[in-house]
């Protein structure tokens, strides 16, 4: 018992370890951050001169005091969304890195999971697209693995928002970023076009931007760019790696297609009555034969069929079971007339069949079926009909697809089945200049630390293992594999502790005497019986059928393994095991003729009379005894 206190213990302090939630830095609902302003922080790329009219939006996050005044959280509810998660409530954190962070480097972190969370800023100054390309880039990192929900950035319209009303219905101009749904990733690229024809408004998605779904599941940054151009040209980055480049204007790039058909099909054209459309037709000269007959019939009795002998006619299949009884209860007015169940007729079982005999049918030989002319090639054949194609009266040409972009603040509104996603270093401008040289401050940074110190040390023995150069880790090491990977206290409580446990169960706990038949000792084919060449004395039983390989049957004694007992040995020809009701032994006879297969001449019991010759002795009188 005092071994099973200490394991439970052990038990709980694990899984308060694992329970016990990381200190947090949040902001509250006056949307301010709380954070410790004495510890260092990294200062923020500082924007150049010469760049600083390009950049209409850049957030490192590094800068708490600032994020609180230029971030503000939404306290919206999402339209027709479930009453208990309609609230946008879901938190947010400004923190670092769990792995592989810069010293002082900080980043925007959604800390709620299953919960909907929205935040917005508005930018330096309103951007408008017009002859400069649009640079749009961010990090993200699915720090807790993602399986379902996203990453993904909205560019909102230049209108009057209130940002605290900030939810999915908010007109934007662009959204972008990665999400994922079960084995299904995607990333998104939705375009709010305006139609320089009618004015309308509609979300063109674009379908040729892809990314492995590694990027949720790996828990590193990954770089995000997208860029558009004034010549209707778009291209996707990750990671500083082109991915895609296309037109906006071809047909395949965005659904529905952002420029209209040139061509649609004229709904009053209609197939002239005389088009023949058929390819093949019936030969007009062809005759059936003489010797065709449709009357056949597929299928006809086998004519050299016979009854075989022996086949009862008059005996059915199946007849009243003869040991059926009416049930006491049963009331023929309500339940019905009685009718025994039916079984199978016993006759029925050594004759070829019972009932009356039909032969079997078989497929008709002489069966040609209907008669139909052979095809030959439609001389009238003139291809399939297609309605003519007009010139569309809605297409246009548009040549600044992307000109209506206009954009006035920046936001992330997310649904995830995960927490900790991480948002860093946030830039909107229109020089692609000043976003590499950013990158190379800040992205390419964490890419070098993650690196050089990216395998943890449980990956780097694995890798090494193979060529003996493998090392101890530290405890050091392995503490932050712990906590970089909860799960590994579960997998310690379940690899090392449940052993532990079922040894002290069974090992250690209290024995409880098994007897143990002479079935159980030949099931196991240990010996030939349980019979010892002497009589076991009172507690002094010997297991000795375990390890004996003689055949030893006398009519003594029979050892069990926690009471020796007197018994009629049997040969162990004996296959039918009888189990008795206990008797005593002087005052009942327990000698009992029982006929089995493949028996020799009975064996005397002690003090009894032998049995006749085809029985074996089988001996009662003690409890729960088993004989075979």
């Amino acid at each position: 018992m005092e071994s099973m206190r200490w394991l439970f213990a052990l038990t709980a302090i694990l899984y308060l370890k694992v329970a016990s939630p990381a200190s947090s830095v949040e902001f509250d609902e006056y949307n301010a951050v709380e954070i410790d302003l004495n510890e260092e922080y990294k200062v923020s790329p500082a924007i150049p001169p010469e760049f600083q009219k390009n950049v209409y939006f850049l957030d490192t996050f590094d800068k708490p005091e600032e994020v609180a005044k230029r971030w503000i959280k939404s306290e919206a509810k999402k339209p027709e969304a479930a009453a208990d998660i309609e609230q946008y409530d879901g938190k947010w954190r400004v923190e670092p890195m769990v792995n592989y962070a810069l010293k002082g480097d900080l980043g925007l972190v959604v800390a709620s999971a299953n919960r909907h969370s929205a935040i917005a800023a508005p930018l330096s100054r309103p951007f408008k697209f017009n002859n400069s390309p649009l640079v749009i880039q961010y990090e993200v990192a699915f720090q807790d693995k993602l399986d379902c929900g996203g990453g993904y950035i909205k560019l909102l319209t230049n209108e009057k928002h209130d940002l605290k009303k900030f939810n999915n219905l908010t007109p934007y101009s662009i959204m972008f970023g990665p999400d994922i749904c079960g084995s299904k990733s995607k990333i998104h690229f939705i375009l709010n076009y305006k139609n320089p024809k009618t004015g309308k408004i509609s979300e063109k998605h674009c379908n040729m931007l892809k990314a492995p779904n590694s990027i949720f599941q790996d828990k590193q940054p990954h770089l995000f760019r997208l860029v558009v151009r004034p010549d209707n040209t778009y291209a996707f980055y990750l990671d500083r790696e082109l991915k895609h480049e296309g037109n906006a204007t071809q047909e395949d790039e965005f659904e529905p297609s952002i420029l209209p058909p040139l061509e649609i099909v004229d709904e009053t054209d209609k197939k002239p009555e005389e088009w023949d459309e058929r390819e093949k037709i019936p030969d007009p000269e062809a005759v059936k034969p003489d010797d065709w007959d449709e009357t056949l019939p597929a299928t006809i009795v086998d004519p050299a069929a016979e009854k075989p002998a022996g086949w009862l006619d008059d005996e059915p299949e199946f007849i009243p079971d003869p040991n059926a009884i009416r049930p006491d209860d049963w009331d023929a007015d309500m339940d019905g007339e009685w009718e025994p169940a039916k079984v199978e007729n016993p006759l029925c079982k050594t004759a070829p069949g019972c009932g009356p005999w039909s032969p079997p049918i078989i497929p008709n030989p002489d069966y040609k079926g209907p008669w139909r002319a052979p095809l030959i090639d439609n001389p009238n054949y003139k291809g399939k009909w297609y309605p003519r194609k007009i010139p569309n009266p809605e297409y246009y040409d548009d040549k600044k697809v992307f000109s209506c972009v206009n954009i006035g603040a920046v936001g992330f509104e997310l649904w995830s089945l995960s927490k900790n996603i991480y948002f860093d270093n946030i830039l909107l401008t229109d020089s692609v200049e000043y976003a590499d040289q950013l990158t190379q401050q800040t992205y390419t940074l964490k890419a070098d630390k993650f690196s050089a110190e990216g395998q943890s040390w449980f990956d780097s023995w694995f890798s090494t293992a193979s060529n003996g150069k493998s090392k101890i880790p530290t405890w050091n090491e392995i503490k932050k594999y712990f906590q970089e990977n909860p799960w590994m206290y579960a997998v310690t409580i379940a690899v090392v502790l449940l052993p532990l446990v079922l040894y002290c169960t069974f090992c250690c706990g209290s024995r409880k005497s098994k007897q143990v038949s002479v079935l159980v000792c030949k099931r196991h084919n240990k010996c030939s019986n349980c019979c010892q060449s002497r009589p076991c004395g009172r507690n002094q039983c010997k297991r000795s059928c375990y390890r004996s390989k003689k055949s030893c049957c006398t009519p003594r004694s029979c050892c069990r393994v926690s009471k020796c007992t007197p018994l009629c040995c049997l040969p162990p020809t004996c296959v039918r095991p009888v189990k008795l009701r206990p008797a005593k032994v002087k005052s009942v006879s327990c000698i009992q003729a029982v006929p089995a297969v493949g028996c020799p001449p009975a064996i005397p019991a002690v003090g009894y009379p032998p049995l006749s010759t085809g029985f074996c002795c089988i001996r009662c009188g003690y409890p729960n005894s088993f004989m075979a």
